[in-house]
């Protein structure tokens, strides 16, 4: 189960009325043709490329791309509570967010996320080269 703002959920609830679904169990992005299956991820990347497309977004963007991009900003949600003192762990909080099981999988999401271990490694650069210099 997956958390939603009230916002998105009233725009998704808008948007599943004015559809004809003949049950709830009917697939939303289902197949071409009479059988309630899925469409595949190949296709669920065309649909979006062509959306983000019409939408000016030439980015080459998918699915993981917008898990990756919600996973940061869950994070840096939780990071900003830290900072004003809340006693939250942002990763904890991003993983449970994400819907994982185990809190492993939450790494790939946020690996990108390297900006302090750049910086670590640059500020040891540069204490190395000053004592080289000295």
């Amino acid at each position: 189960m997956v958390y939603l703002a009230p916002e998105a959920r009233l725009a998704i609830y808008d948007q599943l009325k004015a559809l004809t679904l003949p049950s709830m169990t009917t697939y939303l992005f289902k197949k071409q043709g009479d059988a309630n299956e899925p469409i595949s991820y190949t296709q669920a990347r065309r649909v979006l490329l062509e959306a983000f497309g019409a939408c000016g977004i030439a980015e080459n963007i998918g699915t993981h791309s917008m898990r990756k991009t919600f996973a940061n900003n869950i994070h840096e949600y939780m990071l900003e509570l830290v900072a004003a003192g809340h006693g939250v762990d942002p990763f904890m909080e991003t993983s449970q967010a994400l819907g994982h099981k185990d809190p492993k999988s939450t790494t790939h999401y946020l690996s990108f996320r390297d900006e302090n271990r750049r910086a670590a490694i640059r500020h040891m650069g540069r204490m190395l080269h000053a004592d080289v210099d000295r």
